[in-house]
Order: structure tokens, then sequence, then C-alpha cells
């Protein structure tokens, strides 16, 4: 009877990632319109105070290269709500934009390469529609606004195989 309890254990936690998994999935399609996954979640305690948030990297199945990072909180009475810092997909889209313009000179210099954008929204941003911000003019012009002595739009890390 050991053995059986153990196997019902490990199934219920199984079951309880699948849960996750699946009710993140399903607020980005409902959010975007467009078929998501979840690549991996964890819970990180880091300090007591901790609420429980959920960091998820997931990706967007039209772009199977570029995960991105979501925080979420969930509860098994209000459900799943989406974290302070959003669930990363704007970054993504704008990091996209932003690789594209690098690689148009990169792929004048290398043939192999990788390149990969980081974007950071502001916190006082998250509720910008992401159709309006991901738009790179518009995220531009917001930066160029702000009252912040930050003007960094973001960063691209590029891989170059220097044998080509």
């Amino acid at each position: 009877s050991t053995i059986l309890i153990s196997v019902l254990l490990l199934s219920s936690c199984g079951s309880h990632e699948d849960e996750i998994s699946i009710k993140i999935e399903t607020y980005l399609q409902e959010e975007y319109g467009k078929e998501f996954e979840v690549l991996s979640w964890k819970q990180p305690k880091l300090l007591p105070s901790d609420n429980g948030g959920i960091h998820a990297t997931c990706i967007s199945k039209n772009d199977l290269k570029h995960p991105f990072e979501g925080r979420y909180f969930y509860d098994e009475d209000t459900g799943l709500e989406e974290g302070t810092f959003g669930d990363g997909y704007a970054e993504r889209l704008l990091a996209k934009q932003m690789e594209s313009m690098t690689e148009e000179a990169i792929s004048q210099v290398a043939k192999n390469y990788y390149i990969q954008g980081d974007i950071i929204i502001p916190k006082e941003w998250q509720d910008i529609p992401v159709e309006e911000i991901s738009q790179w003019e518009n995220y531009v012009d917001l930066c160029n606004q702000s009252n912040s002595d930050y003007t960094t739009l973001g960063s691209v890390w590029v891989y170059i195989d220097a044998s080509t």
C-alpha cells in the first residue's frame, strides 16, 4: 500500500503543475488570440513575505525561437492573475523588432549569428494596451517623453560565429 500512496501523490502533483500551465496558456491565448506554450514555471519563495508569485517561461507557437518571462499569481479561489511586471509578451514583441533592426547590419558582415534582444517596460506603462506599446515608434516616443534619466531602450546580445 506504500507504493500506491506514493504513486497517487506523484500523480496529484503533476496534475497541479499541468493545471497552472493550462491556466497560463489559456490566459495568454485569450489576451492575444494566439497559441502559447508554457515551457516551465516555478514559485520561488525567496522571502517569508513572498506571496507565491509564479515565474513562467512561455513561448508563442508563432515564434518558437524566443521564449519570454511572465509573472503571475494563482489562487484556487480567485484563479490566475497577471503579476506586477506583466506577462512579458509586449517586451518580447519589442525585442523582436530590435533584433530585426540589428540583424540588418549583422547579416552584412556574418553568415552564422544569433541575436537576443531584451527590453524591460517600466511598471508605470503596464496598463498601456499591448497593441500600442509593442509598436517600436510608440515605445521610443514613450521613452523620449519619460522624465527618467534612464533612456536606454533595451539591449541586444549578438553572438557571431567568427569563422563565417
